[in-house]
């Protein structure tokens, strides 16, 4: 199976844009103008627009009888697809703060399964067309160094594994749910996310009831990295979801928080390290254990 997307993003003409001084400016005055010049304090619009082309040509499907090559096998998919996001952020009024966001996904051509239009004789890109209420939420800040946020939300904790918007696809994972952040100025670098998921918006718009407390404790050492903590008690209630469920506690100690951190060794050379380690407990088989390094060096000319 070949699988060829390609994704042409707005962002990436914003910092294209940056390289000319001009063009530079004219890009700074759209995004304060779109903060209404005060941060987002006194409201902001949000705007993403994200083309994306998916190729998708299978020669390996196997019939789910047999386990043998399926005899006919599902038609090369192409999938052109537009996105919106249009989000309108309140003004902050005596620490309250709302967030409303619309998604929706147009397919320029319908030579694809989505899982969602009946086309199966085609191969499946997980891009419906179909709009929806993305994000949804009131917070509150009005307790030192805490943020409280409940609402339909997009949720991203390290990297995605367990709770994340699975970013990659054109529609998103957000979820139902209170989040209670907590950004410790007595112990400089400490910050701890917890809350409860009662529900989640799926990347084809599709709903799934969960009961899913969660924690993470997040501690960044220095330059040296951030050494995060985690327990995620994901209880899907619905029959079919079943096994979804999971248990799992962790550890993860990595120096990579965003494109661009290393551990500096010389001017030009810096070194990337993530070390997850983990146990999960499923429903549906025997407990797992994650243990793995990932690394890599980077060289700035």
């Amino acid at each position: 199976m070949s699988k060829f997307p390609q994704t042409a993003l707005v962002s990436a003409l914003l910092i294209a844009l940056n390289h000319h001084p001009a063009q530079a400016g004219v890009t700074q005055s759209v995004e304060d103008a779109l903060n209404f010049y005060h941060y987002g304090n006194n409201g902001a619009v949000k705007l993403d627009l994200n083309y994306r082309w998916e190729n998708v040509n299978e020669d390996n499907r196997l019939d789910s009888t047999t386990g043998l090559p399926a005899t006919k096998q599902p038609k090369t998919a192409n999938a052109n697809t537009a996105r919106l996001r249009l989000g309108l952020l309140s003004p902050k009024i005596f620490d309250f703060q709302g967030f409303a966001e619309f998604e929706g996904n147009w397919a320029m051509q319908h030579d694809f399964n989505s899982v969602r239009n009946g086309k199966t004789q085609f191969s499946t890109v997980a891009d419906p067309e179909i709009a929806e209420l993305n994000q949804l939420w009131i917070s509150y800040a009005g307790i030192p160094d805490t943020i409280i946020k409940g609402g339909r939300q997009r949720i991203k904790l390290d990297d995605d594994r367990y709770i994340g918007n699975v970013g990659w696809r054109q529609m998103e994972h957000t979820y139902d749910s209170v989040l209670v952040t907590h950004t410790n100025q007595q112990l400089f670098g400490l910050v701890v996310n917890a809350g409860f998921i009662g529900n989640v918006q799926t990347i084809t718009s599709t709903t799934e009831n969960i009961d899913a407390p969660f924690l993470n404790v997040n501690y960044k050492i220095g330059d040296y990295g951030n050494i995060i903590g985690y327990g995620y008690w994901l209880d899907y209630t619905e029959i079919e979801n079943f096994e979804k469920s999971s248990e799992t506690y962790g550890l993860r100690f990595t120096n990579w928080q965003k494109p661009g951190d290393t551990l500096p060794i010389t001017e030009n050379l810096g070194v990337v390290y993530i070390l997850p380690s983990g146990h999960t407990n499923k429903t549906t088989v025997t407990a797992r254990p994650l243990m793995k390094l990932i690394g890599g060096i980077l060289w700035a000319v």
